[in-house]
């Protein structure tokens, strides 16, 4: 089967792709919103340092806003907490090799992004 034409993405598509994954969705889904797909995403992103900075940037607001919501203890923190976990579980993942008795994983979490705060 051959290849489709490659789809070209418009300054405003990557804006509104940029804003769909500092909202929290994965770069498929927000390609797909924006009326292509990842892999013209990550190629676009490719083409140029600016490019992948603003992805990388997307990225890490998408994840600040969920680090500040627990650490402030605001209104929806246990969500965040899932969101990192399930979104970036490598690095905001459960690391304990048996579970919490009392089931705080949530609390366990909180404490990680507390220690990685304060460490800044």
């Amino acid at each position: 089967m051959k290849p489709g034409p490659r789809s070209q993405i418009t300054p405003e598509m990557w804006q509104r792709i940029l804003a769909l994954i500092e909202g929290g969705l994965p770069i498929g889904r927000a390609a797909v919103i924006a009326g292509t797909d990842r892999h013209a995403v990550r190629r676009f992103a490719m083409a140029s340092r600016a490019s992948r900075a603003a992805l990388k940037k997307a990225e890490a607001e998408s994840e600040y806003f969920h680090v500040l919501k627990i650490r402030d203890g605001k209104q929806g923190w246990k969500r965040s907490a899932w969101f990192l976990q399930v979104k970036w579980p490598q690095r905001w993942g459960e690391r304990k090799s048996s579970p919490d008795p009392q089931g705080n994983q949530s609390l366990i979490l909180c404490t990680t992004v507390i220690q990685k705060e304060a460490r800044r």
